[in-house]
């Protein structure tokens, strides 16, 4: 009996006998940790660095106008900031167009030089030929007419220049000038406009004084566009068209008479300018002291008393 409930009893495993590593899982080991997969890796979050006002609540008035306060002077500094840099930016601006229109008006005077040179010339042939049409009109030849072909008929005309000042009207930065700077470069261009008046009425008389001529004589030069022009002989001029062409003659006299008073009048402008006046009234009284001195009709050069 004894050696069969001993046959009944199950085996006990012996602490000597090896576990085969090879032996196939349970059910249980299969269900949790599957043959052939890892352990799943667990991935853990990572917070991204937030920037927000703090979560704590306002619970008070004056939590709330302290919070109000720091966002106030935040503002306030960064308007004070956005200011700086543009009044920076508008001296800088305003720094270079000044340096502009100095280097500008001593080049327009010494374009103005040379137009003096030219008008002077221009007059004192006019003056020769208003003196011998005269005597012709008052029945005498004795007076030598110019040559046909005077070369001081030449006349091309350069014209001042304002353009740092007119590029800054057009793109709006002129208005970051102090008034009292808008107002003295006002004043020049109305002066260079007033000037470019005047050289558009000696356009006129010079290009009537050539039609005149051209019934007598062909002339390819233009005297518009700074050529030698050929004159008519006054010998074969009648009485009337000797007077005729003396009234043109003198009124081209006097057409440079005034583009050389209006040029005058522009370079007594940018000389105060560059001498430092800055202020209109000033500016305007060293026009009128200008304009009362003229010009030396026979040189084109400022007279003094």
């Amino acid at each position: 009996m004894e050696g069969d409930s001993s046959n009944t009893r199950p085996a006990l495993l012996s602490s000597d006998k090896s576990i085969d590593s090879t032996q196939a899982p349970t059910a249980l080991e299969a269900s949790v940790n599957p043959v052939g997969e890892p352990d799943p890796i667990q991935e853990i979050p990572i917070s991204m660095l937030d920037v927000h006002t703090p979560h704590e609540t306002t619970r008070t008035w004056k939590d709330f106008f302290i919070h109000v306060a720091i966002i106030t002077i935040g503002l306030l500094i960064a308007i004070g900031l956005e200011q700086t840099v543009a009044l920076v930016h508008h001296r800088h601006l305003n720094q270079q167009l000044e340096q502009q229109m100095r280097a500008v008006f001593i080049s327009d005077l010494q374009l103005d030089e040379n137009n003096y040179k030219l008008l002077s010339d221009f007059r004192a042939y006019l003056v020769e030929l208003r003196a011998a049409i005269d005597a012709r009109v008052h029945g005498q030849s004795s007076v030598q007419s110019p040559s046909p072909n005077d070369s001081r008929m030449a006349v091309f005309l350069i014209n001042p220049n304002l353009a740092p000042y007119e590029s800054a009207k057009e793109n709006g930065s002129v208005a970051w000038l102090a008034s009292s700077s808008i107002r003295l470069y006002n004043r020049i261009a109305l002066g260079r406009d007033l000037a470019l008046a005047a050289r558009d009425g000696w356009y006129e008389a010079a290009g009537a004084m050539q039609a005149f001529q051209e019934k007598f004589v062909d002339s390819p030069g233009s005297l518009m566009m700074g050529q030698i022009g050929t004159a008519p002989n006054l010998a074969v001029l009648s009485g009337a068209e000797l007077t005729e062409y003396l009234t043109l003659v003198s009124a081209m006299v006097k057409k440079t008479d005034l583009v050389a008073a209006r040029l005058h009048i522009f370079d007594v402008e940018c000389r105060a300018l560059l001498n430092g006046v800055r202020d209109e009234n000033d500016l305007v009284k060293i026009i009128v002291r200008g304009a009362s001195d003229g010009v030396d009709l026979t040189t084109m050069s400022p007279t003094t008393r």
